[in-house]
Protein backbone atom coordinates (compact mmCIF):
# COMPACT_ATOMS: atom_id res chain seq x y z
CA UNK A 1 0.00 0.00 0.00
CA UNK A 2 2.80 2.24 -0.21
CA UNK A 3 2.75 3.86 -3.43
CA UNK A 4 -0.93 4.10 -3.33
CA UNK A 5 -0.92 5.92 -0.16
CA UNK A 6 1.78 8.23 -0.98
CA UNK A 7 0.15 9.25 -4.10
CA UNK A 8 -3.23 10.13 -2.63
CA UNK A 9 -0.84 12.46 0.03
CA UNK A 10 0.31 14.24 -3.23
CA UNK A 11 -3.06 14.42 -4.51
CA UNK A 12 -4.02 15.71 -1.14
CA UNK A 13 -1.05 18.33 -0.81
CA UNK A 14 -1.95 19.82 -4.58
CA UNK A 15 -5.30 20.14 -3.30
CA UNK A 16 -4.04 22.20 0.19
CA UNK A 17 -2.33 24.51 -2.23
CA UNK A 18 -4.75 24.64 -5.09
CA UNK A 19 -7.51 25.27 -2.56
CA UNK A 20 -5.25 28.17 -0.63
CA UNK A 21 -4.99 26.10 3.09
CA UNK A 22 -1.52 27.26 3.30
CA UNK A 23 -2.51 31.25 4.10
CA UNK A 24 -3.05 30.47 7.82
CA UNK A 25 -4.17 26.92 7.67
CA UNK A 26 -7.86 27.19 6.63
CA UNK A 27 -9.49 26.57 2.77
CA UNK A 28 -9.65 29.78 1.22
CA UNK A 29 -7.42 31.95 3.12
CA UNK A 30 -4.62 32.54 0.06
CA UNK A 31 -5.30 32.76 -3.40
CA UNK A 32 -5.34 29.55 -5.27
CA UNK A 33 -1.28 28.05 -5.89
CA UNK A 34 -0.69 25.53 -8.68
CA UNK A 35 2.47 23.63 -6.77
CA UNK A 36 5.31 22.27 -9.32
CA UNK A 37 6.50 18.73 -8.73
CA UNK A 38 9.38 19.93 -7.07
CA UNK A 39 7.29 21.43 -4.45
CA UNK A 40 4.96 18.58 -3.93
CA UNK A 41 8.09 16.50 -3.47
CA UNK A 42 9.26 18.80 -1.09
CA UNK A 43 6.34 18.77 0.96
CA UNK A 44 6.47 15.12 0.92
CA UNK A 45 9.90 14.31 2.49
CA UNK A 46 9.82 17.57 4.53
CA UNK A 47 7.37 15.93 7.20
CA UNK A 48 8.51 12.11 6.80
CA UNK A 49 8.58 10.91 10.51
CA UNK A 50 11.66 7.84 11.15
CA UNK A 51 10.62 4.29 11.08
CA UNK A 52 11.27 2.71 14.15
CA UNK A 53 14.11 0.22 12.92
CA UNK A 54 16.89 1.63 10.91
CA UNK A 55 19.02 4.60 10.50
CA UNK A 56 17.37 8.07 8.50
CA UNK A 57 18.82 8.81 4.69
CA UNK A 58 19.50 4.93 4.27
CA UNK A 59 18.34 2.37 2.09
CA UNK A 60 16.26 0.58 4.43
CA UNK A 61 13.81 4.33 4.91
CA UNK A 62 15.20 7.14 3.22
CA UNK A 63 13.20 10.24 4.54
CA UNK A 64 11.11 7.89 6.35
CA UNK A 65 7.11 7.66 6.54
CA UNK A 66 5.06 10.27 4.88
CA UNK A 67 2.83 12.01 7.45
CA UNK A 68 0.59 15.07 5.75
CA UNK A 69 -0.03 16.09 9.74
CA UNK A 70 3.53 16.81 9.98
CA UNK A 71 3.58 18.26 6.51
CA UNK A 72 1.23 20.52 6.61
CA UNK A 73 -0.60 22.74 8.97
CA UNK A 74 -4.25 22.82 9.25
CA UNK A 75 -5.65 25.11 12.22
CA UNK A 76 -7.85 22.34 13.18
CA UNK A 77 -5.18 20.17 13.87
CA UNK A 78 -1.73 22.06 14.87
CA UNK A 79 -3.19 25.24 15.14
CA UNK A 80 0.53 26.56 16.35
CA UNK A 81 2.50 24.45 13.85
CA UNK A 82 2.91 27.19 11.15
CA UNK A 83 4.26 26.89 7.07
CA UNK A 84 6.37 29.09 4.46
CA UNK A 85 7.68 28.07 1.44
CA UNK A 86 8.52 29.12 -1.86
CA UNK A 87 8.35 27.53 -5.56
CA UNK A 88 9.87 27.96 -8.57
CA UNK A 89 12.19 30.46 -6.92
CA UNK A 90 15.07 30.96 -8.98
CA UNK A 91 19.04 31.24 -7.81
CA UNK A 92 21.73 32.52 -10.01
CA UNK A 93 24.79 30.41 -10.25
CA UNK A 94 27.29 30.66 -7.88
CA UNK A 95 24.96 32.77 -5.30
CA UNK A 96 23.22 32.08 -2.48
CA UNK A 97 19.07 33.34 -1.16
CA UNK A 98 18.94 33.37 2.53
CA UNK A 99 15.51 33.37 3.97
CA UNK A 100 15.44 34.85 7.28
CA UNK A 101 12.36 33.14 9.63
CA UNK A 102 11.55 34.11 13.44
CA UNK A 103 10.39 31.53 15.56
CA UNK A 104 7.59 31.49 18.36
CA UNK A 105 7.24 29.59 21.27
CA UNK A 106 9.32 26.58 20.24
CA UNK A 107 7.68 24.43 22.77
CA UNK A 108 4.15 23.84 20.90
CA UNK A 109 5.94 22.33 18.13
CA UNK A 110 8.33 19.01 17.83
CA UNK A 111 11.03 20.43 15.56
CA UNK A 112 11.75 22.89 12.73
CA UNK A 113 12.02 21.17 9.30
CA UNK A 114 13.46 22.79 5.88
CA UNK A 115 13.38 20.62 2.91
CA UNK A 116 15.00 21.94 -0.43
CA UNK A 117 14.18 19.99 -4.25
CA UNK A 118 14.49 20.86 -7.80
CA UNK A 119 14.11 19.08 -10.84
CA UNK A 120 17.58 18.29 -12.20
CA UNK A 121 18.39 17.19 -15.64
CA UNK A 122 19.15 13.25 -16.76
CA UNK A 123 22.79 12.44 -16.23
CA UNK A 124 24.94 10.77 -18.65
CA UNK A 125 24.15 6.91 -18.56
CA UNK A 126 26.37 5.01 -16.53
CA UNK A 127 27.52 8.18 -14.40
CA UNK A 128 29.30 7.71 -10.99
CA UNK A 129 28.43 11.43 -9.91
CA UNK A 130 24.86 11.38 -11.46
CA UNK A 131 23.99 14.70 -9.99
CA UNK A 132 23.86 17.36 -12.78
CA UNK A 133 22.89 20.65 -10.76
CA UNK A 134 24.05 20.88 -7.50
CA UNK A 135 22.17 23.33 -5.09
CA UNK A 136 23.30 23.25 -1.43
CA UNK A 137 21.07 23.66 2.10
CA UNK A 138 22.12 25.11 4.87
CA UNK A 139 19.87 26.32 8.47
CA UNK A 140 21.97 28.39 10.75
CA UNK A 141 20.75 29.37 14.34
CA UNK A 142 23.14 30.69 16.53
CA UNK A 143 26.34 30.99 14.44
CA UNK A 144 26.14 27.61 14.15
CA UNK A 145 25.54 26.05 10.80
CA UNK A 146 23.08 22.69 9.68
CA UNK A 147 24.07 20.94 6.87
CA UNK A 148 21.09 17.89 5.04
CA UNK A 149 20.55 14.72 4.80
CA UNK A 150 22.31 14.07 8.35
CA UNK A 151 25.53 14.54 6.58
CA UNK A 152 28.27 16.79 8.40
CA UNK A 153 28.99 19.20 5.25
CA UNK A 154 27.23 19.44 2.04
CA UNK A 155 25.49 16.88 0.35
CA UNK A 156 26.93 16.49 -3.39
CA UNK A 157 24.73 13.55 -4.68
CA UNK A 158 21.27 14.28 -4.29
CA UNK A 159 18.27 16.79 -5.34
CA UNK A 160 16.24 16.73 -2.16
CA UNK A 161 18.16 18.07 0.81
CA UNK A 162 16.16 18.27 4.37
CA UNK A 163 17.27 19.61 7.89
CA UNK A 164 15.46 18.76 11.13
CA UNK A 165 16.48 20.81 14.14
CA UNK A 166 14.87 19.70 17.52
CA UNK A 167 13.12 21.54 19.75
CA UNK A 168 15.81 21.25 22.07
CA UNK A 169 18.08 23.42 19.51
CA UNK A 170 15.59 26.34 19.83
CA UNK A 171 14.84 29.16 21.28
CA UNK A 172 11.78 31.16 21.89
CA UNK A 173 11.60 34.37 18.88
CA UNK A 174 15.08 33.27 17.34
CA UNK A 175 16.31 34.19 14.06
CA UNK A 176 16.88 30.87 11.33
CA UNK A 177 18.36 31.50 8.18
CA UNK A 178 17.69 29.19 5.81
CA UNK A 179 20.41 29.73 2.84
CA UNK A 180 19.66 27.85 -0.78
CA UNK A 181 23.33 27.79 -2.30
CA UNK A 182 23.68 26.85 -6.72
CA UNK A 183 27.02 25.20 -5.95
CA UNK A 184 27.41 24.60 -9.42
CA UNK A 185 24.44 24.63 -12.25
CA UNK A 186 25.08 24.54 -15.87
CA UNK A 187 23.14 27.63 -16.73
CA UNK A 188 23.19 30.93 -15.22
CA UNK A 189 20.17 30.53 -12.83
CA UNK A 190 18.37 27.04 -11.60
CA UNK A 191 14.46 26.87 -10.44
CA UNK A 192 13.62 24.92 -7.23
CA UNK A 193 11.23 24.49 -4.34
CA UNK A 194 11.75 25.28 -0.58
CA UNK A 195 9.28 24.04 2.61
CA UNK A 196 9.61 25.21 6.19
CA UNK A 197 7.86 23.94 8.68
CA UNK A 198 7.66 24.68 12.82
CA UNK A 199 6.93 27.33 15.46
CA UNK A 200 6.87 30.13 12.88
CA UNK A 201 6.17 33.52 14.83
CA UNK A 202 2.06 32.91 15.35
CA UNK A 203 1.59 37.06 16.43
CA UNK A 204 3.08 37.09 12.35
CA UNK A 205 0.58 37.62 9.41
CA UNK A 206 0.00 33.85 9.16
CA UNK A 207 2.71 30.75 7.98
CA UNK A 208 2.78 31.86 4.06
CA UNK A 209 4.21 35.93 4.75
CA UNK A 210 6.90 37.14 2.45
CA UNK A 211 10.23 36.00 3.39
CA UNK A 212 13.26 37.51 4.21
CA UNK A 213 15.04 37.62 0.95
CA UNK A 214 18.13 38.77 1.72
CA UNK A 215 20.08 40.13 -1.60
CA UNK A 216 22.11 36.72 -3.45
CA UNK A 217 25.55 37.10 -2.40
CA UNK A 218 28.96 34.94 -3.12
CA UNK A 219 29.15 33.73 0.55
CA UNK A 220 29.90 29.84 0.27
CA UNK A 221 27.04 27.87 2.48
CA UNK A 222 28.67 26.89 5.84
CA UNK A 223 30.70 30.12 5.99
CA UNK A 224 29.89 32.43 9.16
CA UNK A 225 26.93 34.30 8.58
CA UNK A 226 26.64 38.12 7.59
CA UNK A 227 24.43 40.15 9.77
CA UNK A 228 21.86 41.56 6.98
CA UNK A 229 19.38 43.65 9.54
CA UNK A 230 17.08 45.60 7.35
CA UNK A 231 18.93 47.71 4.77
CA UNK A 232 17.83 51.18 4.67
CA UNK A 233 18.52 52.10 0.55
CA UNK A 234 17.07 49.82 -2.14
CA UNK A 235 19.62 47.18 -3.18
CA UNK A 236 20.86 46.96 -6.87
CA UNK A 237 20.86 43.45 -7.73
CA UNK A 238 23.64 42.65 -10.04
CA UNK A 239 23.28 41.39 -13.56
CA UNK A 240 24.07 37.44 -13.43
CA UNK A 241 27.32 36.61 -15.17
CA UNK A 242 26.44 35.10 -18.52
CA UNK A 243 28.35 32.22 -20.22
CA UNK A 244 28.28 28.65 -22.05
CA UNK A 245 28.41 25.88 -20.73
CA UNK A 246 31.30 24.13 -22.36
CA UNK A 247 29.71 20.48 -21.50
CA UNK A 248 26.81 21.24 -22.81
CA UNK A 249 25.93 19.08 -25.91
CA UNK A 250 22.46 19.68 -27.91
CA UNK A 251 19.59 16.67 -28.25
CA UNK A 252 20.85 14.81 -31.48
CA UNK A 253 19.98 16.86 -34.38
CA UNK A 254 20.36 16.33 -38.39
CA UNK A 255 19.41 13.80 -40.39
CA UNK A 256 20.80 9.69 -41.31
CA UNK A 257 24.65 9.30 -40.65
CA UNK A 258 24.65 13.39 -39.89
CA UNK A 259 22.81 13.41 -36.71
CA UNK A 260 25.01 14.61 -34.01
CA UNK A 261 24.54 15.98 -30.86
CA UNK A 262 26.38 19.93 -30.79
CA UNK A 263 28.30 22.15 -28.34
CA UNK A 264 27.89 25.53 -27.77
CA UNK A 265 30.71 26.65 -30.71
CA UNK A 266 29.14 24.98 -33.16
CA UNK A 267 25.80 27.08 -32.97
CA UNK A 268 28.30 30.24 -32.06
CA UNK A 269 30.10 29.70 -35.39
CA UNK A 270 26.76 29.37 -37.61
CA UNK A 271 27.09 32.12 -39.85
CA UNK A 272 23.60 32.50 -40.93
CA UNK A 273 22.03 34.17 -37.64
CA UNK A 274 18.74 33.01 -39.02
CA UNK A 275 19.37 29.30 -38.61
CA UNK A 276 20.93 29.91 -35.23
CA UNK A 277 17.93 31.66 -34.19
CA UNK A 278 15.95 28.56 -35.20
CA UNK A 279 17.69 26.22 -32.81
CA UNK A 280 18.00 28.29 -30.12
CA UNK A 281 14.00 28.86 -30.18
CA UNK A 282 12.79 25.40 -30.91
CA UNK A 283 15.59 23.42 -28.32
CA UNK A 284 14.79 25.02 -24.80
CA UNK A 285 17.91 22.81 -24.01
CA UNK A 286 20.06 25.02 -26.14
CA UNK A 287 18.81 28.06 -25.14
CA UNK A 288 19.81 27.16 -21.32
CA UNK A 289 22.89 24.96 -22.65
CA UNK A 290 23.82 28.10 -24.49
CA UNK A 291 22.47 31.35 -23.28
CA UNK A 292 24.76 33.59 -24.07
CA UNK A 293 24.81 32.25 -27.43
CA UNK A 294 21.19 32.65 -27.98
CA UNK A 295 21.32 36.14 -26.38
CA UNK A 296 19.03 34.49 -23.89
CA UNK A 297 20.94 36.45 -20.70
CA UNK A 298 20.53 39.70 -18.86
CA UNK A 299 21.62 42.82 -20.67
CA UNK A 300 21.29 40.99 -24.12
CA UNK A 301 17.82 41.91 -24.51
CA UNK A 302 17.61 43.22 -28.07
CA UNK A 303 14.84 42.39 -31.11
CA UNK A 304 16.82 40.72 -34.45
CA UNK A 305 16.68 43.16 -37.05
CA UNK A 306 16.46 40.92 -39.69
CA UNK A 307 13.18 38.89 -38.66
CA UNK A 308 9.85 39.83 -40.93
CA UNK A 309 6.73 38.47 -40.07
CA UNK A 310 4.99 36.77 -42.58
CA UNK A 311 1.58 38.99 -41.82
CA UNK A 312 2.96 41.99 -39.68
CA UNK A 313 6.24 42.07 -40.91
CA UNK A 314 9.12 43.49 -38.84
CA UNK A 315 9.57 43.59 -34.67
CA UNK A 316 8.81 47.80 -34.85
CA UNK A 317 6.03 47.00 -37.05
CA UNK A 318 4.44 44.29 -34.93
CA UNK A 319 4.63 46.99 -31.74
CA UNK A 320 2.73 49.32 -34.09
CA UNK A 321 0.15 47.40 -34.74
CA UNK A 322 -0.64 45.80 -31.15
CA UNK A 323 1.36 47.71 -28.85
CA UNK A 324 -1.81 49.67 -27.30
CA UNK A 325 -3.70 45.96 -27.58
CA UNK A 326 -1.94 43.82 -25.08
CA UNK A 327 -3.66 40.78 -25.25
CA UNK A 328 -3.83 40.79 -29.02
CA UNK A 329 0.49 41.43 -28.31
CA UNK A 330 0.57 38.37 -26.15
CA UNK A 331 -1.12 36.02 -29.20
CA UNK A 332 1.54 37.51 -31.48
CA UNK A 333 4.19 36.73 -29.74
CA UNK A 334 3.03 33.04 -29.55
CA UNK A 335 3.39 32.80 -32.84
CA UNK A 336 5.43 29.87 -34.80
CA UNK A 337 6.96 30.77 -38.05
CA UNK A 338 8.59 27.71 -39.84
CA UNK A 339 11.66 30.14 -41.02
CA UNK A 340 11.96 31.87 -38.06
CA UNK A 341 10.66 30.06 -35.15
CA UNK A 342 8.86 31.99 -31.43
CA UNK A 343 8.07 35.40 -32.57
CA UNK A 344 8.97 36.76 -29.15
CA UNK A 345 12.48 35.01 -29.50
CA UNK A 346 12.87 37.06 -32.51
CA UNK A 347 11.16 40.28 -30.70
CA UNK A 348 12.26 39.77 -26.68
CA UNK A 349 12.13 43.47 -26.55
CA UNK A 350 8.55 44.11 -28.25
CA UNK A 351 7.69 40.82 -26.60
CA UNK A 352 8.64 41.72 -23.06
CA UNK A 353 10.32 38.37 -23.12
CA UNK A 354 14.03 38.59 -22.02
CA UNK A 355 15.23 40.96 -18.70
CA UNK A 356 17.25 44.44 -20.12
CA UNK A 357 20.19 44.87 -18.56
CA UNK A 358 18.52 47.56 -15.40
CA UNK A 359 19.56 45.39 -12.63
CA UNK A 360 16.79 47.00 -10.66
CA UNK A 361 14.21 45.24 -12.79
CA UNK A 362 12.53 42.14 -11.27
CA UNK A 363 11.21 38.96 -13.43
CA UNK A 364 7.85 40.32 -12.88
CA UNK A 365 8.10 42.07 -16.04
CA UNK A 366 9.70 39.69 -18.02
CA UNK A 367 7.19 37.27 -19.51
CA UNK A 368 7.98 33.81 -19.62
CA UNK A 369 7.50 32.51 -22.96
CA UNK A 370 10.74 30.77 -22.58
CA UNK A 371 11.77 30.59 -19.63
CA UNK A 372 12.07 27.53 -17.83
CA UNK A 373 11.69 25.85 -14.53
CA UNK A 374 9.41 29.33 -13.56
CA UNK A 375 5.87 30.29 -13.71
CA UNK A 376 5.25 33.84 -12.83
CA UNK A 377 7.04 36.46 -10.87
CA UNK A 378 9.62 36.15 -8.03
CA UNK A 379 7.80 38.79 -5.99
CA UNK A 380 4.70 37.02 -3.92
CA UNK A 381 3.62 40.19 -3.19
CA UNK A 382 3.47 41.52 -6.89
CA UNK A 383 2.60 37.92 -8.38
CA UNK A 384 -0.57 37.62 -5.60
CA UNK A 385 -1.63 41.11 -6.61
CA UNK A 386 -1.57 40.39 -10.77
CA UNK A 387 -3.13 37.02 -10.10
CA UNK A 388 -6.34 38.45 -8.50
CA UNK A 389 -7.12 40.77 -11.36
CA UNK A 390 -5.88 37.94 -13.81
CA UNK A 391 -6.08 34.58 -12.84
CA UNK A 392 -4.55 33.00 -15.65
CA UNK A 393 -1.36 34.61 -15.07
CA UNK A 394 -0.79 31.81 -12.17
CA UNK A 395 -3.31 29.27 -13.31
CA UNK A 396 -1.27 29.17 -16.72
CA UNK A 397 1.80 31.94 -17.84
CA UNK A 398 3.20 34.57 -17.32
CA UNK A 399 2.81 36.35 -20.39
CA UNK A 400 2.54 39.85 -22.05
CA UNK A 401 -0.48 40.90 -20.33
CA UNK A 402 0.52 39.97 -17.24
CA UNK A 403 3.79 41.65 -17.43
CA UNK A 404 1.41 44.89 -18.51
CA UNK A 405 -0.27 44.41 -15.20
CA UNK A 406 2.82 44.27 -13.29
CA UNK A 407 4.54 47.20 -15.15
CA UNK A 408 1.35 49.25 -14.05
CA UNK A 409 0.53 47.48 -10.12
CA UNK A 410 4.12 46.56 -9.00
CA UNK A 411 5.88 50.15 -9.60
CA UNK A 412 7.39 48.79 -12.57
CA UNK A 413 8.62 46.03 -11.09
CA UNK A 414 11.89 48.21 -9.31
CA UNK A 415 13.40 46.84 -6.45
CA UNK A 416 12.26 48.65 -3.28
CA UNK A 417 13.12 47.93 0.16
CA UNK A 418 10.16 47.77 2.52
CA UNK A 419 9.33 46.00 5.83
CA UNK A 420 5.80 45.63 6.83
CA UNK A 421 4.68 45.67 10.50
CA UNK A 422 3.36 42.17 11.91
CA UNK A 423 5.47 39.99 9.05
CA UNK A 424 6.99 37.14 9.65
CA UNK A 425 9.89 37.65 7.41
CA UNK A 426 10.74 40.79 5.04
CA UNK A 427 11.59 41.13 1.36
CA UNK A 428 13.57 43.01 -0.92
CA UNK A 429 11.22 42.79 -3.50
CA UNK A 430 7.98 45.12 -2.53
CA UNK A 431 5.78 46.93 -4.89
CA UNK A 432 4.44 50.09 -3.81
CA UNK A 433 1.52 50.16 -1.36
Amino acid sequence: MATPATAGAAALVRQYFEEGFYGDGTKNSALPHEPTGALVKAVLLNGAQKIASGSMYGNSQGYGRVSLYHSLPIVEAQGNMGLFFVDAEQVEDGKTRTYEITLGSVAQCPDFRATLVWTDEPAGAGCKKCLVNDLDLTVTTGGRVAYPNGRQRADRRNNAERVVLPRDALVDGQTVRVGVRATNINRESFAYALVVVGCIDAAGTGPTASPVVVPPTDVPTGAAPVPTGVPTAAPVRPVPKCKDDKKFKSPPLGKGSNIKKRKCSYFAKLKDAKVRGQYCSEYKEIRQGCPKTCEACPGQCKNNENFVHDKYGSCNKIEQLFGNIAVAMASVCGNYLEDWGYVHTNCPVVCKSCRPADAEISNCCVADHYISGRKGCDNWKCKNLICTIDDICCKYQWDYVCVIHAEVECNKCKVKTSTQKGSLVRTILEPDK
